[in-house]
C-alpha cells in the first residue's frame, strides 16, 4: 500500500517563525531554533518504513532555505498561502491524486516526538483499522493527521485555527462516518515554558546515554542559549 509522510514547515527566516517566543529569543535565535526543530523532526521520521517523504513549506521563500536542514529523501513542494484547513486539504488531495493510499501529515513543532507514535499511525492506516488517525497536542491542537480516505468536508467544515480544534475535528470525522483512531497526546513547543520542558528532557537524556545516542539539535541549541530561557538559579552545567 503506497504511503506518504509529509512534514509541514514554515521557511526558517528571522521574524517569520516562532514569534511566540519573543522576547525571550531574538528573531535570529527563533529562526535558528526552528531550523533545528525541522532537522530533528526529519531525522526521526526517516525511521518510518514503507513511506515516501515530503516537506510541504509555506510560500514566503523557496526550497533553498532548507538546504542543509532537510535530508535528501525528502521531496519539497510549496503550499499556497491559506488557513490551516485549506493547506492540509491541498496536501492530502495532491498526494492522493498521485496515487498515495495513505498519507500522514506531521507538524514540525514537536522535535522529540517518539518514533513509536509515527509507526503506530502508519501501521493503523496500512492495516485498515481506521480511515483516520489523529495525534492531539496538549492545547487541543494536533501534531499529526493521517488519512486513508479523502474527505473534503473534513477540512472545509472545520475551523482549524480555533480553540478546541481536536474535539471539533473528531466530531466532524465521526459525523462523516469515518473510523478514527486517536493517538496518545504529545506537546508542541510554542512557549518559553515548553522550551524549558524540552531542555529538561534533553538534559536528562544527556546524562543517561552516550553522546552518539543522544543527538538532538534542538536540545543542544537550547543548552547553548539557556541563559535566554532559564532563571539564573536554574542554569544547567
Amino acid at each position: 500500500m503506497k504511503g506518504a509522510l509529509v512534514v509541514c514547515a514554515r521557511v526558517p527566516l528571522p521574524g517569520m517563525v516562532k514569534t511566540s517566543l519573543h522576547p525571550h529569543l531574538t528573531d535570529s535565535q527563533s529562526a535558528a531554533l526552528y531550523g533545528r526543530f525541522l532537522a530533528d523532526t526529519c531525522e526521526t521520521t526517516q525511521d518510518v518504513e514503507g513511506v515516501d517523504f515530503f516537506l510541504a513549506y509555506s510560500p514566503e521563500g523557496d526550497g533553498e532555505a532548507f538546504r542543509g536542514i532537510v535530508p535528501p529523501p525528502f521531496r519539497l513542494f510549496s503550499q499556497p498561502e491559506a488557513e490551516m484547513g485549506h493547506r492540509l486539504a491541498g496536501i492530502f488531495e495532491r498526494l492522493m491524486q498521485e496515487g498515495y493510499e495513505r498519507v500522514l501529515v506531521l507538524k514540525s513543532d514537536s522535535p522529540d516526538l517518539p518514533i513509536c507514535l509515527l509507526n503506530q499511525a502508519s501501521d493503523i492506516l496500512a492495516s485498515g483499522r481506521a480511515e483516520m488517525v489523529y495525534g492531539p497536542s496538549e492545547r487541543d491542537g494536533f501534531y499529526l493527521v493521517g488519512l486513508r480516505r479523502w474527505h473534503r468536508e473534513l477540512f472545509h467544515d472545520v475551523d482549524w485555527d480555533t480553540p478546541q480544534l481536536g474535539s471539533r475535528v473528531l466530531r466532524q470525522a465521526r459525523k462523516l462516518g469515518m473510523r478514527v483512531r486517536r493517538l496518545p497526546e504529545w506537546y508542541e513547543i510554542d512557549t518559553v515554558e515548553d522550551l524549558r520542558r524540552h531542555l529538561t528532557y534533553y538534559n536528562l537524556r544527556r546524562r543517561s546515554c552516550s553522546a552518539s545516542e543522544c543527538q538532538c539539535r534542538t536540545g543542544e541549541y537550547l543548552f547553548e542559549i539557556q541563559d535566554r530561557i532559564l532563571p539564573q538559579i536554574c542554569r544547567i552545567v
